[in-house]
This record gives structure tokens, C-alpha cells and sequence, in this order.
């Protein structure tokens, strides 16, 4: 489990005293992998957002809480030479805080507020998110990047004089992250295998969008209800958004993405499709042959001559047997999908309804 920032609603309350608030000590007991039906049975890797990082303090605890909440994600995820967290990273950067790890043949990135962030004296992790897609993922490995702003219409709205507040039709200074800053984060993530990016902010709508050939995922806040159900292979990327509705653990699904991914084979020839033909060459499987094709060995075994088709294009319709092995992965041993339990129908139907959902497909 990953969360995209808003931890807490104001900085654990510690906006009057020191030690004020219970926020992120609630967060820190609901959101710990554990044993249980009130527990969550896989890892939390955390995030930072604008109500967790924002709010100033009285003098002189003026960053208190910022602090608070930054050591709760320090000791949740870096390891030192005396101390083991309990959810271990790959790269952590002490400066920024943001960190980063691998799972499988992923490669997964946490930068809080923006990568870039220099607000409220958060000192920037563009430099070592540099540093980091050049040490684990220069190899093409797809990247998924986590943090709290995004590309939509909250999130880069500016001040606007003529209403005195900040947005879509503002301006003058930006509210949250400015042009030069997401331009700075594009340039750094177009080197890239960046096969999605997954932010928060905006707490009532869940968004699927692209922006600069990024694909962005935005669930509905999770003090909402919301989260999303994200499967990846070597072919596919899969996401679904969901809603805890009810008081039973109930879940209803209402929207589906799927892509396929990228990813290169050795070679194959474009018209018998065979690796071991001498017409072999490099291929992609979302854009074809990457370089001129040569002639066919076996041009009469393999669909008479004919040429085959490309590869189905980047977009495709999203698989329900995908997304439906990942969510019972997700949610196994849950009541939700337990066959004796009349609900598990209705999760199904509401799958089934996100998946068919055409303004959906991408």
C-alpha cells in the first residue's frame, strides 16, 4: 500500500503546542501491516502532503510537526547501521526525504509533495531523483512515481485578481507547484521508462489523464473512501478505482484503465512473428520493428506471405481476468471475496462495470 500524501488533515494538530495533536498517531495505528481483520496485510510506504508539511506553528515551534511527520516516514523506511524499519527502501535521501525502491522488475519512486519541493524549507529532491533513475533504472525499467500534486486543474491553479483567490482562471503566482517546476520534473522523467505517475491533492474526484505523454492516476482521498487497485506484468500496466462504501467492508468499483506497456523483445520477424527466422529483427511491442524489416525465411508457412499486422497499439481494452486475479490478490482472505458472502457478487458486478465503462477505456 502506497500513500499519496495527507497523512494527516493539519500536521497531527500541532498548530498551538507541541505534542498537540493525535492525527498521526491514528494513521500510524490504522495504516501498519499487521495480522487481523482490522489490520492491513501488506507493506505502507508513505507520503507527504500539503496538509502534513503546510501549516506553520507557533514561534518558536514554527516546524514542529514538520518535523514529526518527516521522522515518522525516516523511521518507517530507512535503514541504518544500528536500526531495521519495519518497511525498508532501497535509496533514501535524508535531505528530501524522498525515497525510492524496487518491487519485482519495478521501479518505485516516493517524492512527497513534488519532486522539486523547496516549500516551508523542504530542501529539493530533483537532484538525487536524477541520480536515482540513473542508478536503478537506466536499464529501461518501467518507473512509477508517487507524489502529492499533479498535472490537473487544483493543482496548478494561480492567484486571480479579479476574484482575489487562486484558480483555474489565476494568473499571477501559482498556488501549489509552478510551471518551471513541473517542466523541471518532466525533462528528468522524459529520460525515463515512467510508465505512470500516481498523486492525491484533490480529495472528491478520481481523475485518469495525460499530460506531456504522461499517463496520471489520481484515486479518490481515502478519508473519502477511496483508493486504487493498481496490477503491473511485463505486458500490461491495469488500474481500477474503488470506494469503501457501507459499514461491512463493502467496495464498489467505478472506473478501469488499462495500457499495454513497451516492453522490447530480442527480435522477431514482422510477418511469421518467430525469433529464430533470419528476418529477425528488433522489435517493440507497442510501436513494431525498430529498424527496417528484412526478408522472411519462411514465407510460406507463415500466413502465406502475407505480412501480419502491428502489435495491438499502447491502448488497449483492460482485461477483466487481469484485474480480477489482481483484486482477489489484493483482497484475499477478506470477507469481500469470500464465496460465502453475498457482497463478493456485487464487487464483481461493480468490476465488471468499471471494465465495461467506454468514457473509461484509454
Amino acid at each position: 500500500m502506497i500513500i499519496d500524501g495527507d497523512m494527516t488533515d493539519d500536521g497531527d494538530g500541532q498548530v498551538a503546542t507541541p505534542g498537540e495533536g493525535s492525527q498521526l498517531r491514528q494513521f500510524s495505528q490504522r495504516y501498519q501491516q499487521g495480522i487481523g481483520p482490522d489490520r492491513i496485510h501488506f507493506p505502507v510506504y508513505t507520503g507527504l502532503g500539503n496538509h502534513d508539511l503546510d501549516q506553520d506553528g507557533p514561534p518558536p515551534h514554527v516546524d514542529w510537526y514538520r518535523r514529526e511527520l518527516r521522522d515518522y516516514v525516516e523511521l518507517n523506511h530507512r535503514t541504518t547501521v544500528f536500526f531495521k524499519p519495519p518497511v525498508p527502501v532501497l535509496n533514501y535521501d535524508v535531505a528530501s526525504d524522498s525515497h525510492s525502491w524496487d518491487w519485482g522488475g519495478l521501479h518505485l519512486v516516493q517524492a512527497h509533495r513534488f519532486a522539486g519541493d523547496t516549500t516551508k524549507g523542504a530542501i529539493s529532491g530533483l537532484p538525487w531523483l536524477k541520480n536515482d533513475l540513473a542508478t536503478y533504472a537506466a536499464d529501461g525499467r518501467p518507473v512509477v512515481l508517487f507524489q502529492h500534486y499533479g498535472w490537473d486543474q487544483f493543482s496548478t491553479e494561480r492567484w486571480d485578481p479579479v476574484r482575489r483567490t487562486f484558480d483555474d482562471d489565476g494568473s499571477v503566482t501559482p498556488h501549489w507547484w509552478s510551471d518551471a517546476e513541473r517542466q523541471a520534473l518532466q525533462s528528468l522523467l522524459a529520460q525515463n521508462n515512467v510508465i505512470g505517475i500516481f498523486h492525491g491533492h484533490q480529495h472528491e474526484t478520481a481523475m485518469v489523464y495525460q499530460h506531456s505523454g504522461l499517463d496520471l492516476f489520481k484515486p479518490k482521498a481515502a478519508f473519502m473512501g477511496g483508493f486504487a487497485v493498481v496490477h503491473v506484468t511485463d505486458d500490461y500496466l491495469d488500474v481500477v478505482f474503488a470506494e469503501a462504501v457501507g459499514g461491512d467492508g463493502e467496495v464498489k468499483f467505478t472506473n478501469a484503465f488499462s495500457k499495454r506497456l513497451g516492453s522490447p523483445v530480442l527480435t522477431r520477424c514482422s510477418a511469421c512473428r518467430l525469433s529464430s527466422c533470419e528476418g529477425a529483427v528488433p522489435w517493440d511491442r507497442s510501436r513494431g520493428p525498430t529498424r527496417p524489416r528484412s526478408a522472411c525465411s519462411r514465407p510460406t508457412s507463415c500466413t502465406t506471405g502475407r505480412e501480419l499486422e502491428h502489435p495491438p497499439t499502447k491502448r488497449s481494452t483492460p482485461s477483466k481476468h487481469r484485474m480480477q486475479i489482481a483484486l482477489h490478490q489484493v483482497f484475499r482472505g477478506s470477507p469481500i471475496l469470500s464465496s460465502e458472502n453475498r457482497r463478493c457478487r456485487s464487487a464483481r458486478t461493480g468490476l465488471q462495470i468499471a471494465l465495461n465503462a467506454p468514457g473509461w477505456h484509454r
